[in-house]
């Protein structure tokens, strides 16, 4: 995940930051932690009105095979709380 992280910060930007406008999404981030010896994985998407990734796109193919791989299989997600001023 950290290579692909690297690429989509450099070679990739131009067209993720096309990706997100698609999407209606204003920021997109992934972060990496660790607690104790276990590594662990938070992301988020912001915007308004998020549409779903346009899989014609070769980088959002990947993009969700990557993550498919670094999650090993479906995320389920509860929103706890979600606050926007």
């Amino acid at each position: 995940m950290r290579e692909w992280g690297k690429k989509l910060m450099t070679e990739y930007l131009d067209e993720a930051r096309e990706t997100l406008k698609e999407e209606n999404s204003t920021r997109e981030f992934f972060y990496i932690f660790r607690i104790e010896d276990k590594y662990y994985g938070a992301a988020n998407m912001e915007g308004d009105n998020i549409i779903p990734s346009n899989l014609n796109r070769e980088l959002n193919r990947k993009h969700r095979e990557i993550l498919k791989e670094c999650t090993e299989g479906t995320i389920e997600l509860e929103d706890i709380y979600n606050i926007k001023a």
